[in-house]
């Protein structure tokens, strides 16, 4: 599965000022804290590391992790509010595949996973030691074979409107 979302890093890349920190910017759902508050001079990997986990907390329990009935209840949520433990939700799922998840949803971005690398290390981890065998596919797979990757189309890397300079 490769998930792609490049509209902001696009944007993040350019030398233009298309945005200001008085501007939010992505779908409120899977924002980190630090892009909820306007700081968005703060957002890095770990900002893609909490995005990742939200979309992992969906997929695992079939509901985002900060739920309101508007934008702005939302955003405060993603902010103050820490989402229901997976395995209360799911408790077929491991606590370490959880605990995995929930440390990507950590408010405080030291607190989460450094890099999508480690977060995919971790989970791999966790799927690997931390389930039952009846629910644990992985259990066979060697940790130490798995090795993140990313792939980028060659077209991706350049902008036809500047040629091959960026």
């Amino acid at each position: 599965v490769k998930i792609l979302d490049f509209g902001i890093s696009k944007v993040l890349g350019t030398r233009s000022h298309l945005t200001s920190a008085q501007q939010l910017m992505g779908t409120p759902w899977y924002m980190a804290p630090e892009q909820a508050e306007g700081r968005a001079t703060e957002a890095d990997a770990r900002t893609d590391v909490f995005s990742m986990g939200a979309i992992l907390y969906k997929a695992l329990t079939g509901r985002e992790p900060f739920e309101g009935e508007s934008i702005p209840q939302v955003l405060y949520k993603v902010v103050h509010v820490h989402p229901s433990p997976i395995v209360s939700l799911r408790p077929e799922i491991s606590a370490a595949v959880g605990a995995v998840v929930e440390r990507a949803l950590a408010k405080s971005p030291e607190d989460r996973q450094q890099s999508m690398s480690q977060l995919a290390h971790e989970l791999t981890d966790a799927l690997i030691s931390g389930g039952s065998g009846a629910h644990n596919p992985l259990r066979a797979v060697q940790a130490r074979s798995y090795e993140p990757t990313v792939e980028l189309p060659c077209s991706l890397l350049t902008d036809p409107r500047r040629g091959n300079d960026s």
